[in-house]
């Protein structure tokens, strides 16, 4: 007959507790690490470096699956795969993405299901099916506005001016207006310089070639004959030309040009200048 049976049962929550505190510490100590190392994935796509985004969502792929964690999986496998696709290499890309996806799927996550349906968009449009591109924008675009993701949905704007470009649509200026206005708010350079080249290039199809030449000292101009309203000088600074350059040429003709317009006009063909979201 036990004389102590209450001091046996404190033995045992006492040796639970030292057991499992530690691995409990451990358990949060990881999942920080996973959210950090998403974290730089995002960054580093952000600045366009693909390479090294390469090394750490296969770095966050292994952790997580290792932890049994799906959400960081799944975001390992999205940043491998829009890594490969950026980097030329479609295939292997859109195999990953495919599998992100099946995850996303699972675990309902409509954050991831931007970024993958975005990436969708990408893929096609460099393969020139820019029927489907645009509607897998469009989806990524329509799960956006779901989440009221503002930055992801300027991101896909962009994607989807770009495929209005192509067909030479001016319908496409009012994705890429909103974008502009966006970036501009939120000081985000890229978006605005990107965003910004769209709009002078449709007012330029609309026939508003006043609208689209306007120089970066002209700051009078405002166009307020579409909604949202915007300074289509503000447009021209960003991306076109210099106030330097006294000739009358467009950008790539003038020997002065910038180099943040070169960077938006050299990718100005069929493949699309892509938005990772």
């Amino acid at each position: 007959m036990n004389k102590h049976p209450q001091g046996k049962i404190l033995f045992f929550i006492l040796l639970c507790w030292c057991i499992l505190t530690p691995v409990s510490a451990s358990a949060e100590d990881t999942l920080v690490d996973l959210c950090r190392l998403r974290q730089r994935c995002a960054e580093l796509t952000d600045n366009t470096d693909h390479r090294e985004t390469l090394l750490a969502a296969e770095k966050l792929f292994e952790e997580s699956t290792l932890q049994k964690n799906e959400l960081y999986e799944a975001y390992g496998l999205y940043y491998i795969g829009i890594s490969h696709l950026l980097l030329g290499r479609a295939e292997e890309g859109h195999k990953n993405l495919n599998r992100a996806m099946e995850i996303a799927e699972r675990i309902e996550n409509d954050t991831l299901k931007v970024n993958i349906y975005n990436s969708f968009g990408i893929y096609e449009a460099n393969k020139n099916n820019h029927i489907l591109a645009t509607d897998y924008f469009y989806k990524a675009l329509e799960h956006a506005l779901r989440l009221d993701d503002e930055l992801r949905r300027s991101k896909i704007e962009i994607n989807l001016a770009h495929m209005f470009q192509i067909r030479k649509d001016t319908t496409g200026y009012k994705y890429t207006a909103d974008a502009y206005s966006w970036g501009k708010k939120h000081g985000n350079h890229n978006l605005t310089i990107c965003a910004g080249y769209y709009c002078a290039y449709f007012r330029h199809l609309q026939g508003r070639n006043t609208a689209s030449r306007i120089w970066p000292h002209s700051t009078n101009y405002t166009d307020t004959s579409t909604k949202p309203q915007a300074t289509t000088s503000s447009h021209w600074q960003h991306c076109a030309r210099p106030s330097h350059c006294n000739t009358t040429h467009r950008p790539p003709q003038c020997p002065k040009y910038t180099l943040r317009w070169h960077k938006c006009w050299r990718n100005r063909g069929t493949t699309v200048n892509p938005m990772p979201s």
